[in-house]
């Protein structure tokens, strides 16, 4: 099943299956930039359904940027359960310059991923928490998870990088609890938290709500800006 089709299907379990009315905790669109030049967006949504432990959440997103390989597109699904957001299942297409789909899920305390590309088909078996994320540099809206892991209190957390078959922990901390950042011509104040692990770093700039206005990865030059105030 594509990860499109999979979308639509998880929409309609949703829709069905769930007596509250759904909520959107974040949407929008971030402008993409490397080294500087635009590369390309990314338009998402994170949206939960039902309450309690019984809560689904389902983030998806279009995203369209550019690298050292060319032009790629990504259409990403994630799903997550219960008010902790706990990582259930995650896939990813990318198309373009080169094509790649993963699928990861979780399978008793284990997640279980298969990567397919052009250099063949990969399996992998990764260690599972309940507070373990999947990051994936390419992917903005995804680190809203591993923010509100942060909030929560988790200074250092399980990350899964599908696509580079690696797992290794991120460690969080608040470098400034209020600096100035302008978002559509408009200054806003925004909290601005660091992230390192396995060699890489990310600089991220949320609202009060914890949503992201700006992520930064400063050694692969890459920058996402909210194209407006959300």
């Amino acid at each position: 099943m594509s990860v499109m089709r999979a979308a639509l299907s998880l929409l309609l379990l949703l829709a069905v299956g769930a007596e509250a009315q759904t909520t959107t905790l974040d949407q929008g669109r971030f402008i993409l930039q490397w080294r500087g030049q635009p590369v390309g967006s990314e338009a998402f949504a994170i949206r939960s359904t039902g309450t309690g432990a019984a809560m689904e959440v389902l983030a998806t997103a279009e995203i369209e940027t550019r690298d050292a390989g060319g032009q790629i597109q990504l259409l990403p699904l994630l799903q997550m359960r219960g008010q902790a957001m706990a990582l259930f299942s995650y896939q990813v297409r990318v198309s373009g310059a080169r094509e790649e789909e993963v699928v990861l899920n979780l399978s008793d305390r284990r997640f279980l991923s298969r990567v397919q590309s052009e250099r063949g088909e990969r399996e992998r078996e990764y260690r599972a928490s309940p507070e373990t994320v999947v990051i994936d540099p390419l992917v903005v809206h995804a680190f809203y998870v591993l923010v509100n892991r942060f909030a929560e209190g988790h200074t250092a957390v399980p990350a899964i990088f599908p696509r580079d078959n690696r797992q290794f922990d991120l460690r969080i901390r608040e470098a400034s609890p209020a600096v100035t950042l302008a978002i559509a011509g408009t200054q806003v104040q925004a909290r601005l938290l660091e992230i390192e692990g396995g060699g890489l770093r990310f600089q991220i700039w949320v609202d009060s709500q914890g949503r992201i206005l700006q992520m930064a990865e400063p050694d692969a030059g890459r920058l996402a800006t909210r194209e407006a105030i959300p």
